[in-house]
């Protein structure tokens, strides 16, 4: 999760990559590429560690300075949670001298205490926590109009009842008998509703609405990320072993689906097996977060449907408004 509460107008270049430009899916791809160098990195940690015999883990200012070498000099700064509910948090970091500025990241992440080497670390069991967060990260920097859509949103006045219609309605799991045909028929009654209610103007619906779909989408970036990396090292590890010509039985999880090595005849044989049911297994899982259990993909489209709306009416009365000046 991420969480918001700070007043920005001013992004310094400590928080946000410079030089990134394009598209939003440019920059997500960038995003996601950034996070996937950001495993590796942290792999390799994991791996020398244990080759040295220790427990597999990493520190905070280890990860602290692979994040920054990748991200350009963002400043980010992790620690251990010590919120309850959640595995992780992303904040984002601001003064407030006369100018609000963003200007880096606090990441929260379960750090445990190594009495041997007399620091705090993450275990690698935690890769998916770890992942998760630090795509929150890089969608943050490589997409500045990410803290701005916060800006806006922040300074309303009722933000907290907005806030709580999003964790609500948008952010966790939905109902066991959810489908997408339901979703499209409730979500939008629903914060149409909450605007009335709250007799939100035009204007401020479609900026309550950009964070909401801003915010879920970079959610649902980082469940699919997290995910996919706390899957891959058991592949990884199966990939091994048949190189080493030993024996591997997989049971991918949630799906009707194992492999067995003994099944096929040469490494060649069973390396295309398992990389086959390594795509199947990530393929299943990640869209089984994101439209089977979260439906971020539909929950997504009804917030860009209503922005699209409500753009629409905004138009149409600075229309008629123009159009009463001149009578």
């Amino acid at each position: 999760m991420y969480t918001s509460e700070v007043y920005f107008n001013r992004i310094e270049a400590t928080a946000k990559m410079l030089g990134v430009t394009g598209s939003v899916e440019k920059r997500n791809k960038l995003a996601s590429h950034l996070n996937k160098k950001f495993y590796l990195l942290t792999r390799d940690v994991f791996d020398k560690r244990v080759k040295t015999s220790l427990e597999p883990y990493i520190t905070p200012q280890e990860i602290e300075n692979r994040l920054t070498r990748l991200a350009d000099g963002v400043l980010v700064d992790v620690s251990k949670n010590t919120s309850k509910g959640v595995n992780g948090s992303i904040y984002v970091n601001m003064n407030d001298f006369g100018t609000y500025r963003a200007w880096g990241y606090d990441i929260k992440l379960p750090l445990e205490r190594f009495e041997v080497q007399k620091c705090f670390g993450l275990k690698k069991e935690s890769i998916e926590t770890l992942c998760h967060e630090t795509r929150h990260l890089f969608d943050f920097v490589t997409q500045p109009k990410r803290i701005s859509s916060m800006h806006k949103f922040e300074v309303l006045e009722g933000r907290l009842s907005h806030w709580k219609v999003y964790k609500k309605n948008l952010y966790g799991e939905t109902p066991a008998d959810s489908t997408k045909e339901k979703i499209a028929l409730t979500l939008r009654d629903t914060l149409n509703n909450h605007f009335d209610k709250m007799k939100t103007p035009l204007s401020e619906r479609i900026t309550i609405l950009q964070e909401f779909r801003y915010s879920l989408q970079s959610e649902s970036n980082a469940k699919k990320d997290g995910l996919f990396y706390l899957l891959k090292p058991r592949f990884e590890a199966a990939k091994n072993k048949i190189k080493k010509g030993e024996e591997v039985e997989i049971h991918p999880g949630s799906l009707d689906l194992s492999y067995k090595s003994a099944n096929y005849g040469t490494k060649t044989q069973k390396m295309k097996a398992l990389n086959k049911c390594e795509k199947i297994t990530y393929d299943y899982n990640i869209k089984n977060i994101h439209d089977e259990i979260f439906f971020f993909g539909a929950k997504i489209k009804i917030l860009e449907e209503m922005i699209y709306e409500n753009i629409v009416k905004v138009r149409a009365e600075l229309k008629a408004s123009a159009e009463l000046k001149l009578t």
